[in-house]
């Protein structure tokens, strides 16, 4: 690193280097096929990602994957997070990216959380929220699920913390033609977990049962499929999954 480059990292802010080099990618990779809805960026191609480095997934500015792209126009554009009006919001595993934003609104106030409360505001066990009933007016926890022994007992811990009348994001990864969630909590050898679950800290394949379990936590639940999400015509230049759903959970007014 030259004497210049050394100096600028001294005086300038993480946040202005980060927001530099984005600006640097969008023009490094810019082209008209493919477009970003995360950091609003137009690219000509996506890289691989994902655990097995799929081809045509990761943003090259953001590192945004398909679900994420998917997730953050449904939060600006089919919820009322964005509104202006003070908020409660709490995030689960947080995407570098998502946080970024999200810690930058005023009107929300916002609860980073993970198991390790590592570089997140709150230390936290799903299974065990520390917050008391009807404390967060939206919850937004992405491919967490799947890695968590009793899962039940965490959707019951979210619809508890969330008041009446909120909602909540609870994503996971569904196994395609699996209509049973299938999981064995005694398979712990890593390598069995990988050729069995697809990922060696998984627990479970969810199947398409999965909205039957959040509906036993007592959330009212709406599967919106990604094309309804995002139209048609954006599902392909926004690299989505069109086999994807959106799984809004709400807490009904009692």
């Amino acid at each position: 690193m030259n004497k210049g480059l050394r100096l600028l990292k001294a005086v300038l802010p993480q946040e202005t280097r980060s927001a530099l080099r984005r600006q640097a990618a969008r023009i490094r990779h810019f082209g008209l096929a493919r477009y970003c809805p995360v950091c609003r960026s137009y690219v000509g191609a996506f890289r691989p990602g994902g655990v097995s480095l799929r081809p045509d997934v990761s943003c090259p500015v953001c590192d945004a994957a398909e679900r994420h792209r998917l997730a953050w126009f449904f939060l600006t554009d089919h919820t009322d997070l964005f509104d202006g009006n003070g908020k409660r919001l709490l995030h689960v595993a947080p995407e570098h990216e998502f946080k970024q934003r999200l810690e930058r609104i005023r009107y929300i106030d916002y609860y980073s959380a993970s198991l390790s409360g590592n570089g997140t505001r709150v230390k936290m066990d799903i299974t065990a929220i520390p917050f008391p009933a009807d404390h967060f007016d939206a919850i937004y926890c992405s491919h967490v699920l799947e890695h968590v022994a009793n899962d039940r007992e965490a959707m019951q811990e979210f619809h508890r913390v969330l008041r009446c009348g909120g909602w909540a994001i609870l994503h996971v990864p569904l196994e395609p033609g699996l209509t049973a969630t299938f999981e064995d909590l005694s398979i712990t050898d890593p390598h069995e977990r990988l050729k069995l679950f697809g990922q060696e800290d998984h627990v479970r394949l969810y199947g398409a049962d999965y909205a039957d379990r959040l509906r036993e936590a007592g959330f009212a639940v709406r599967a919106i499929s990604s094309s309804s999400v995002v139209g048609e015509k954006n599902v392909r230049k926004w690299g989505i999954d069109k086999a994807e759903s959106i799984f809004l959970c709400t807490k009904k007014r009692e």
